[in-house]
């Protein structure tokens, strides 16, 4: 049978003395440092903080696709030189507007990269044939 030991009441006393020695080791909370000093800055020219006149709205060009019936298939939207795509979103299957299924948003679509495979090459009259080395002379035997 195990006895009570001296050397547990001990270690025991000794935790709960050091408890608030831990708590004390913490550090204090600082006082937060003064801000910076702000500066005032000068003022500026008239001409420079005059509002910037932005192109009109006839800068955008919008061009429509439509198949028979009159159904739009694909608006190509030209924005001071970003190019998109917008197209319908029309339900696929069973769905239905309104279905949990189905959704009425669409994002536009940009080009990232467009190659030309077929496309117009440049005519054999402007790439120049290299010069024709001149042959090595005779050897006489």
């Amino acid at each position: 049978m195990r006895t009570f030991q001296v050397r547990h009441l001990f270690a025991a006393w000794l935790a709960i003395c050091a408890l608030p020695l831990s708590a004390a080791a913490q550090q204090a909370p600082q006082t937060p440092a003064q801000p910076p000093r702000l500066e005032t800055l000068p003022d500026s020219d008239e001409a420079a903080a005059a509002p910037v006149a932005r192109e009109p709205r006839e800068a955008v060009t919008t061009t429509e696709k439509r198949v028979r019936g009159g159904i739009v298939t694909d608006i190509t939207v030209n924005s001071r030189g970003s190019t998109y795509h917008l197209k319908p979103n029309s339900p696929i299957g069973t769905t239905l507007p309104g279905d949990a299924e189905s959704n009425r948003l669409r994002g536009p679509q940009w080009n990232v990269l467009q190659f030309d495979f077929g496309g117009a090459r440049q005519p054999n009259a402007a790439i120049a044939p290299a010069p024709v080395p001149p042959p090595p002379p005779a050897s006489s035997k």
